[in-house]
């Protein structure tokens, strides 16, 4: 399978990939870094598809008289580190205990 290159667009302050979604200052050929949707990127489209947006919460924050920073991004990136950590440890077996079975154990005469 051929390496997927990254595809630049136009922006501002430079140009950014529109698979990996990748920002530089000017356009390179790289490998493109698609990675699966992390633990924070999968709740932040579960919320969304309750209704929970970022500009709501900000809103009800307004409206509570709260600050309106929500740090929604650090928190989403900060899942998403926890989530690559979990799946890291997953992809190690967990030793069983090996059991012995009855007829090898009675067949010793034990």
């Amino acid at each position: 399978m051929a390496p997927i290159i990254c595809q630049w667009r136009e922006r501002k302050h430079g140009v950014v990939c529109v698979r990996c979604g990748t920002l530089r200052k000017t356009p390179r050929i790289r490998q493109c870094d698609l990675r699966t949707p992390g633990l924070g990127d999968c709740l932040a489209l579960a919320l969304k598809a309750v209704g929970i947006t970022k500009r709501r919460y900000q809103y009800a924050k307004r409206r509570l008289g709260l600050a309106t920073r929500c740090g929604c991004h650090r928190r989403q990136q900060r899942l998403n580190r926890i989530g690559r950590w979990l799946a890291f440890w997953r992809r190690w077996p967990i030793p069983r205990k090996r059991r012995r079975c009855c007829r090898r154990s009675r067949a010793r005469g034990r």
